[in-house]
């Protein structure tokens, strides 16, 4: 998760047999920034009776975000969150009639813009389970929050 700072993995090295291996016999070698949003990749490299290379990948996410409020409207639900600017290009919304999030739907915008959005055309007298998540844009590749917290609201006939 995006935090700001540098970020050093721990590598722990293991033989065929799940044995740890000494860190004498072999070095790490991390890849310059490692502080933004995106997927760096470490290389290990073994010496000595072990010889050979390991190339592992490891990803920094935004920060997540949470709802802040729910609010029923005229055939709807107003959803409030917080901004989340930093390493974050935008959200997504997950909204659905069940707990479990089956037969969803999810609405995709812009963070810069917004720290609400009106869910309409919903069923009246319906509750209706909400959570969101940001997401930033690298190279083509989308990196992902983890989700919120579900939200529950009960759509009411207004």
């Amino acid at each position: 998760m995006y935090i700001n700072k540098v970020r050093t993995p721990k590598v722990t090295a293991v033989d065929s047999n799940g044995e740890k291996i000494s860190p004498e016999y072999y070095t790490v070698k991390y890849p310059k920034g490692r502080k933004n949003v995106g997927t760096y990749t470490v290389t290990v490299e073994f010496t000595d009776k072990y010889s050979s290379t390991e190339k592992l990948k490891f990803k920094i996410v935004p920060k997540p975000t949470k709802i802040t409020n729910l609010t029923s409207i005229s055939k709807g639900v107003v959803v409030k969150w917080q901004k989340n600017t930093a390493q974050a290009t935008g959200y997504q919304i997950k909204y659905s009639k069940y707990s479990d999030f089956s037969k969803s739907a999810t609405f995709t915008g812009d963070c810069n813009k917004t720290a609400s959005k009106a869910l309409k055309y919903l069923s009246s007298n319906t509750k209706y389970y909400v959570k969101i998540r940001t997401f930033k844009s690298v190279d083509g590749k989308k990196y992902y929050s983890s989700w919120s917290a579900k939200k529950v609201k009960q759509r009411s006939s207004k």
